[in-house]
């Protein structure tokens, strides 16, 4: 049931979408129209939460559209429901949406996808407001099931997997239906955001149930062929997650089914499922098993995109030249293990026939980033200790992504690399004092041109800080409002879509830069192409299983 508050604000819009009338309160620092916590679909709850999402719900009298504050399950909720008073709930399949303060009808829409490693996160963990106040474009961002919730897989009508994607699909499916009700265009929608919500977007790009739905992508740092993106095996992942609670122990899918269905999210979302030293996640998309009903995704991601089973769009890849600097907090910790159990960081997604491969191929990599020394021993370099986990989780994948884009036809991928560095900011300028040179992390480039308000730096920008942020504003608008970073008529340097080969591609630093592919990069990506050609773990649907209702 869905509760109405009433307003005592006097600035406001109503409209009417398929659910009934929303009322949506003016935002004056931005200078838009905020319509809060929306619901855009319903959560299947009890028994039957692993299912895909409802339609949303109906309403009579007008739907107040204030910030409820509702997130979905995830773990470490607790202490974040204490310092943020977020309200966390089953139910929780919500959107917000930010219009600008014109009249133009038939706007741009960018539908920002928060991130958290699929296991954390809320819509408004951060917002791009200030695109809507450009008066350009309409923002769209939204809650989707985490962790257990949104990713388990087992294979089971039931449990069918790809929980938190549909919900996605649902999201974009009441955009296309309702956009137009706060003078959005339902054909110009373009999907954004970094990490493993990049992942997503990839992702989304090549389900059949998004067809039609996604003019334009930009996905940062996190490709759909990164090693986090698929549970390799999804039935011994649930099955290690069951162990944790009450010793349970079993081989039996239907038992594991029921198990999770009859527990109650609050226990089942107790621990934290963050990433693993091999770079893998615990519970995130997976290949389904084919059930005869709506699927996300019945092949990977690979054999899709080999085979260009999937729609040309105009799509911006980006990463950052560094994008695991912040793995240094680790360095000293890891180090040693790093020489005498490097198994353990090496790529799950690769699989080999013997332990004779294995240590073939684990001594290549020694030698190839960090060089052996005569006792066997490797030198420990944080340059190197970064450009293999930067390599490993971010950039082969993004690279791989780009060019399987552009063998498969696709003339519109732009392809940028973000490098700028404030020097007045005391977090990167610590950070890039341990490595030679300097570099921008993961998060930089998102947060530089995000409302972030929690970020210090973000408070104090240099002179210099707040020209970029202005350039990479007006490159995104550029590509939502157009389809090219750099259009016809710009005043920027001209920026042509990339080749197979990551050429050219557009470094974002103080200035932009068009640049070749660096010999020395792609020389580390055509190290892992050989790997992977010989070696990669293809994710296989959860197999079939002893259920009267599907044999």
């Amino acid at each position: 049931m869905l509760t109405v508050l009433a307003a005592n604000y006097s600035d406001f819009r109503e409209v009417t979408i398929e659910s009934g009338r929303v009322r949506g309160y003016k935002d004056y620092k931005y200078d838009i129209y905020a319509f809060y916590g929306i619901p855009y679909a319903t959560t299947p709850i009890g028994i039957h939460k692993f299912k895909a999402p409802l339609p949303a719900p109906q309403w009579t009298n007008v739907f107040e559209a204030f910030d409820r504050h509702i997130i979905c399950p995830q773990p470490k909720i607790n202490e974040e429901q204490r310092e943020t008073h977020e309200i966390v709930q089953d139910d929780c399949l919500i959107a917000n949406v930010y219009v600008p303060n014109t009249n133009k009808k038939d706007l741009p829409v960018l539908v920002d996808i928060h991130g958290g490693s699929y296991q954390s996160g809320f819509g408004n963990m951060i917002t791009l407001k200030h695109f809507a106040d450009t008066k350009k474009v309409i923002v769209v961002n939204f809650n989707y099931r985490l962790g257990v919730h949104g990713f388990l897989c087992l294979g089971t009508k039931d449990i069918p997997g790809n929980a938190g994607l549909k919900d996605m699909v649902a999201l974009l499916r009441w955009v296309k239906n309702n956009i137009a009700a706060f003078g959005g265009n339902p054909d110009e929608v373009t999907v954004s955001e970094y990490s493993v919500a990049s992942s997503a977007i990839d992702m989304l790009l090549l389900s059949p149930t998004v067809k039609g739905l996604i003019k334009r992508a930009i996905p940062e740092s996190g490709p759909n062929l990164s090693i986090y993106s698929l549970q390799l095996d999804p039935i011994i992942i649930a099955k290690n997650n069951a162990k944790l609670f009450k010793n349970f122990n079993t081989n039996d899918i239907l038992e594991l089914e029921h198990f999770f269905k009859t527990t109650p999210l609050s226990v089942l979302t107790r621990n934290d499922l963050m990433a693993q030293r091999d770079a893998t996640m615990q519970f995130t998309p997976c290949v389904e098993r084919n059930l005869g009903e709506e699927a996300f995704l019945l092949q990977s991601p690979f054999d899709i995109s080999n085979e260009g089973k999937f729609p040309i769009i105009p799509i911006l890849y980006g990463f950052t030249n560094m994008e695991k600097i912040y793995k240094l907090d680790n360095y000293e910790y890891w180090k040693t293990k790093f020489n005498e159990h490097f198994t353990e960081f090496l790529p799950m997604d690769i699989k080999f026939d013997s332990d004779n491969q294995k240590d073939t191929i684990i001594r290549a990599i020694k030698e190839f980033y960090f060089g052996i020394t005569p006792g066997g021993y490797f030198n420990n370099s944080e340059q190197s200790f970064i450009n293999y986990f930067t390599d490993v989780y971010f950039l082969y994948g993004t690279l791989r992504s780009v060019r399987l884009q552009v063998v498969a036809g696709n003339h519109h991928v732009y392809l940028y690399e973000y490098s700028f560095v404030d020097d007045d900011n005391p977090d990167q300028s610590d950070i890039n004092t341990h490595v030679q040179g300097q570099g921008a992390y993961l998060y930089e480039a998102k947060y530089s041109y995000a409302d972030v308000p929690e970020i210090p730096h973000n408070k104090t920008d240099s002179e210099k800080s707040k020209r970029v942020k202005k350039l990479l504003k007006e490159i995104w608008i550029n590509f939502i409002t157009k389809g090219s970073p750099v259009p016809h008529g710009s005043s920027l340097p001209v920026w042509p879509p990339v080749n197979e080969e990551g050429t050219p591609y557009m470094s974002i630093g103080d200035t932009l830069e068009l640049r070749a592919a660096e010999q020395r990069r792609w020389h580390r990506m055509n190290f892992w192409h050989k790997i992977y050609d010989g070696y990669y773990h293809h994710p296989t649907p959860p197999p079939v299983h002893a259920s009267k209702d599907e044999l």
